[in-house]
């Protein structure tokens, strides 16, 4: 997925503020979803949905104001109640920062809930040329 960087997204020294790479990775995590057929309005209607746990991000080098950026997505784990995702944001070839980022399957308590069977299977899809009408690239 592409995200351009605005004006907004920059902080005072003209660089994308770091905590606007959890907006970038979240559209990430959602379009690698949403391609699987996984939608949160669906999983809310089934009396489930997926929170954040826990996001560990290593910054390499900055983005800047104009700049295209590509955020892949990776299901790396799936667990009982848990997605494990694996994300970059590149700039071109250039790594601007790596995460990990824990997904938990949760009821409308919040408690934690086994990843319903369907929604597994789909993860493990990778979206078909068919499906998407162009050759799978990782969201």
């Amino acid at each position: 997925m592409q995200v351009r960087v605005y004006y907004e997204d920059t902080d005072a020294g003209g660089v994308v503020y770091y905590a606007n790479y959890l907006r970038f990775l979240e559209r990430g995590r959602t379009e690698y979803l949403e391609k699987r057929g996984v939608l949160v309005a669906d999983c809310v209607n089934r009396g489930f949905f997926f929170v954040i746990a826990s996001v560990n991000i290593k910054y390499r080098t900055p983005a800047r104001y104009g700049d295209v950026l590509a955020v892949k997505s990776e299901a790396a784990k799936i667990k009982v109640s848990s997605i494990i995702f694996s994300q970059t944001v590149l700039k071109g070839d250039c790594v601007v920062c790596e995460a990990e980022v824990v997904m938990v399957c949760v009821n409308a308590g919040f408690r934690p809930v086994a990843i319903p069977d369907d929604i597994r299977e789909k993860l493990a899809e990778n979206p078909s040329e068919e499906k998407n009408g162009k050759e799978h690239q990782d969201i």
